[in-house]
């Protein structure tokens, strides 16, 4: 096995899965591999810790938010995609239907309240932030990613979207297991060339996609 292919197969937390013998499992400079655990936990408590802060309960004001509600509710009592606030309740055709989806399970499940759904938009937030943690620190070092993770977790546009009833977190939290699980994907060594490997990747150009 290549060095190359030893680096991909590391954990989020940085881990290469070597054993010191009696010490447990540890990661290339020898760190115990609970550490990388125990550092995600603490960027998804501060990040939850940030959201709570800055969380406003009353409902939005735009129209967005009411807009995926009536879709969820259409898609629950109606079994239909219908935009329910027109006379003729015509198919809805502006929005995919991911993010309505999800409302309706959540409205299925009992979710009634403005707060359950924003709980949702903000898990989405605390998601996103661990998992770029998780994808930092596959390529670099740990105490790196968790920096970069917890600048992410305090920028207004992430607390901001945490507030709302919108498919925003949802969507960026998706974009980041595409990237992490396209961090630890063994692909040949001449579609990586092509596609660029994310081990090899210059720490300015992930710096730089992140911000």
């Amino acid at each position: 096995m290549t060095a190359r292919k030893s680096r991909r197969r590391g954990a989020a937390t940085g881990i290469s899965g070597g054993d010191t013998g009696g010490g447990g499992p540890t990661d290339p400079v020898g760190e115990p591999r609970w550490m990388g655990w125990a550092v995600g936990v603490i960027v998804a408590v501060v990040t939850f810790a940030l959201i709570w802060v800055a969380m406003f309960p009353a409902p939005h004001n735009g129209g967005d938010n009411a807009g995926y509600l009536t879709l969820a509710h259409s898609l629950v009592t109606e079994g239909s995609y219908l935009d329910l606030w027109r006379p003729d309740h015509a198919a809805h055709t502006k929005y995919p239907p991911l993010y309505p989806l999800v409302l309706a399970a959540l409205m299925a499940g009992g979710a009634t309240s403005w707060m359950a759904f924003k709980a949702f938009s903000a898990l989405c937030v605390v998601g996103t932030a661990v998992l770029t943690y998780a994808w930092v620190a596959q390529r670099r070092n740990r105490w790196g990613a968790a920096v970069l993770a917890l600048v992410v977790a305090v920028s207004p546009g992430f607390l901001w979207a945490s507030n709302w009833i919108l498919s925003d977190p949802l969507f960026v939290l998706l974009t980041m297991v595409a990237l992490y699980a396209f961090g630890r994907a063994e692909l040949p060594d001449g579609l990586r060339a092509r596609m660029g490997d994310p081990v090899d990747s210059s720490d300015r150009a992930v710096l730089l996609w992140i911000v």
